[in-house]
């Protein structure tokens, strides 16, 4: 398995880098950033989104399995 280190600012990471990790499309990302929409610090420069990786790592949390 091919291991990429993201690239982050502070807590922020590209919408992309959520992407590889998640291995989505952007169709599926865009369905999860639409079901996730209240849980997820999201912000937009531009064209470019950016996530904080505590927020996606709250909805993963959320979203375990017991």
């Amino acid at each position: 398995m091919k291991i990429k280190e993201m690239k982050q600012l502070g807590d922020w990471i590209s919408k992309r880098d959520a992407m590889e990790f998640l291995n989505y499309k952007t169709t599926q990302m865009n369905q999860f950033l639409k079901d996730h929409a209240s849980s997820l610090r999201v912000s937009r420069i531009g064209q470019r989104l950016f996530i904080t990786l505590s927020s996606l790592i709250k909805v993963i949390e959320l979203n375990e399995l017991k």
